[in-house]
């Protein structure tokens, strides 16, 4: 897959940046990420800004202290779009998003 988001921000990042993927039912949940340690820092752009893109002003400068995560939900940036999406959904994803990322189980 020719990801442009991820060769995009590697230019930017020291190490690279990686793409982490998700299936969720019928649907990919896709993110990137960079750096190492903790605490993990997770970004999730709003509705309408561009995914994972959003946050590349400051991508670079956070993954140079911990491992950041920069998702993109249902329907934004690389993600593929949910049928219908609620707020319980949208929490559902990023729950199931910490968990595969290693953070640990996570619950709201």
């Amino acid at each position: 897959m020719d990801d442009l988001t991820v060769m995009m921000l590697s230019e930017f990042v020291q190490g690279g940046v990686r793409r982490g993927e998700l299936l969720r039912g019928n649907r990919m949940l896709r993110w990137v990420e960079a750096g190492s340690g903790h605490p993990v820092v997770v970004f999730d752009a709003g509705v309408g800004e561009p995914g994972s893109l959003a946050w590349a002003g400051v991508l670079p400068a956070v993954a140079m202290r911990t491992r950041v995560i920069a998702y993109d939900r249902a329907g934004i940036g690389a993600s593929d779009p949910g049928s219908q999406l609620t707020v319980e959904g949208e929490i559902a994803d990023l729950a199931a998003l910490v968990t595969e990322a290693g953070m640990g189980p996570a619950s709201w």
